[in-house]
């Protein structure tokens, strides 16, 4: 899947879209997506100019992407304008590495039936309906 394909799956537009590419996908069991990490990510202006290192919280923030283009393949739905789709949390989740300039992000996620949830909520004016994911 390529990123115009992801943009599908995802609300997300630059610079915070953080899935570059998925190369496996099976709805409802797993997706392997990667983020490639250059030296002109804008975020290594601040963080640190001399030791680029990619914030964890974007890691988790990838992650998230990825489990939301999971998420959304295993039901076959693609998000709307409607709705405000938020990542919500990780429960015992450990970062074992750095993330810096030249780096690719592998983002290996599971799903487990029960043990992902989604929670849709409708933007300002607009109705609540059940979320169906």
């Amino acid at each position: 899947m390529d990123v115009r394909e992801i943009r599908e799956f995802l609300p997300h537009r630059y610079p915070f879209l953080l899935v570059d590419r998925v190369v496996e996908l099976e709805p409802g069991r797993r997706i392997l997506a990667y983020k490639n990490i250059t030296a002109n990510e804008s975020v290594f202006q601040g963080h640190f100019p001399r030791v680029p290192i990619f914030p964890g919280v974007l890691i988790i923030e990838a992650l998230a992407q990825a489990s939301g283009i999971l998420g959304f393949a295993t039901v076959d739905k693609r998000p709307d304008e409607r709705n405000l789709y938020l990542f919500a949390g990780v429960d015992g989740g450990a970062l074992q590495a750095q993330g810096g300039a030249g780096r690719s992000l592998d983002a290996r996620i599971g799903h487990r039936l029960g043990q992902a949830q989604c929670l849709e909520i409708p933007l300002p004016g607009q109705r609540r309906r059940p979320a169906g994911l």
